[in-house]
């Protein structure tokens, strides 16, 4: 039966290891900025849809920390936090949530048109948040292009400083017998 051997295996699985790493990495960054995009343009959306007669409502949408777990990571961007007032309609005090407020802006009521600022925002700034993402991802890639390359010349050094030593060593021995014959 043949014998089957690789060489430089090693390096090919460490280089997928460090893509893998590097998208571990990458994720949260990715999106991070994805949100930012899109905190911005329903920020926009909402201000021209006349959304902003809401004290606070604006500044309300936010994006969360990036959530999940080892196989899932999400951003969540909606308005968050509560109004300083109730809905005095219904006789209640306390006060409403922005993504209440988001909520019948976007899909109205029986008496107040929808304003659907997210819906808008989202179809809008799709490409921008992608290109957000996609700058993140080939950051990352270069980063760790980058270290590899590092890697690889300090593996060079150290291969060329070891062959130095040998050399040093060979003619350490080739001194020393030239010593001995000539005595």
């Amino acid at each position: 039966m043949g014998d089957f051997t690789t060489v430089g295996l090693e390096e090919v699985i460490e280089a997928f290891s460090n893509r893998e790493q590097a998208t571990v990495e990458a994720v949260p960054k990715m999106l991070k900025a994805g949100a930012a995009v899109l905190v911005e343009a329903q920020r926009a959306e909402a201000k021209a849809m006349g959304i902003e007669e809401t004290a606070g409502f604006i500044n309300a949408i936010k994006a969360t920390g990036v959530k999940g777990d080892d196989t899932e990571k999400y951003v969540e961007v909606y308005p968050q936090g509560r109004a300083k007032h109730g809905n005095d309609r219904k006789g209640d005090k306390s006060n409403v949530r922005y993504a209440t407020i988001g909520f019948v802006a976007e899909y109205g009521t029986s008496s107040q048109a929808a304003r659907p600022y997210m819906t808008t925002a989202n179809e809008k700034a799709q490409e921008k948040v992608i290109a957000a993402q996609l700058e993140e991802w080939e950051k990352s890639i270069l980063e760790i292009d980058k270290l590899q390359a590092e890697a690889e010349l300090q593996t060079q050094t150290l291969e060329l400083q070891k062959e130095r030593i040998t050399q040093i060593d060979r003619l350490t021995e080739l001194q020393k017998d030239i010593l001995n014959k000539e005595k």
